[in-house]
């Protein structure tokens, strides 16, 4: 999702892009307007590798802008026998003291952290701080007071369950799963969550990056569930942006809470729009005319 933001607000700065997605996640990349290439999973780095080479060379791509895996998620990245300008996008990582990070970074002309407001990068690594950003997120009137955002493992049967006692209440509440979107008229695809959606009073769901972002921006109030990933430190970012409760019964009680609450009040960091992040990346590509 957020490639698929910058490619189009790249294109809006007059550059040639497109972004990379596996096949099932096109639907992303078509909703928020962004050119795109398709292409099936890879069987591994090596599989991989040879993908991006024969996109680089075939659209004679100039630069190669990475989203938080610098030297790939893989490590697919290594042997790359482009001489393509790479540009790294970092958020914050479990792993960031590892040397694989550094050997990555080490390619890259240019990386600029999203959230250096975590204090997550080590000091020796020379990474512009730029700050959170989200793609536009419109201005439609909320649907639902609440809304439980549980897309995977035990997350869809707690959301449920909560959605269900929450209504109990009166809360007027939709709930998105992996089949998609509940509760507010019909099922509607799960991602990327609308506007209308998103702006309820309460979100309850994971700290991910996208998901806590969207929340800030759009001023609600965001209950986290950190989920345990090998790479992205959810926890920290619950405890430095969002509210956080201990067990499902304190989760009820805190939305019930929550939602008798005025908004929160605007705190830093200030999450900005995708174009800033396109014209920073303009400014390091030197040149907003040609083909990117």
């Amino acid at each position: 999702m957020r490639g698929s933001a910058l490619a189009a607000a790249l294109v809006d700065q007059g550059i040639e892009a497109r972004v990379l997605v596996p096949a099932e996640r096109v639907g992303v990349a078509v909703a928020l307007g962004a050119p795109h290439l398709a292409v099936e999973r890879p069987a591994g780095a090596e599989a991989l590798r040879e993908t991006i080479e024969a996109h680089l060379l075939e659209h004679e791509a100039r630069w190669l802008v990475l989203d938080t895996f610098a030297e790939g998620l893989y490590d697919e990245l290594d042997g790359l026998r482009s001489s393509v300008g790479r540009i790294a996008l970092l958020r914050c990582r479990r792993d960031a003291h590892e040397p694989r990070l550094a050997r990555g970074l080490a390619r890259c002309a240019h990386a600029v952290d999203l959230e250096p407001h975590l204090s997550w990068c080590p000091a020796a690594m020379e990474v512009e701080p730029f700050g959170p950003v989200t793609r536009a997120l419109g201005s439609e009137p909320a649907e639902a007071e609440v809304l439980v955002v549980g897309t995977e493992g035990p997350l869809q049967g707690f959301g449920r369950r909560l959605a269900e006692r929450l209504a109990a209440h009166g809360c007027r509440v939709a709930r998105v799963d992996a089949a998609g979107l509940h509760g507010l008229g019909p099922t509607r695809p799960a991602f990327p969550l609308s506007a209308s959606v998103l702006r309820a009073r309460v979100v309850v769901g994971p700290a991910g990056f996208n998901l806590s972002y969207e929340i800030r921006a759009l001023g609600g109030w965001h209950l986290a569930l950190p989920r345990a990933r090998p790479y992205d430190d959810q926890a920290r970012r619950a405890r430095a942006l969002a509210e956080t409760a201990s067990s499902p019964a304190a989760v009820e009680r805190k939305v019930l809470q929550l939602l008798r609450a005025p908004p929160p009040a605007d705190r830093s960091p200030r999450v900005r729009a995708m174009s800033e992040l396109a014209d920073l990346l303009a400014r390091c590509m030197g040149s907003r005319d040609h083909r990117q």
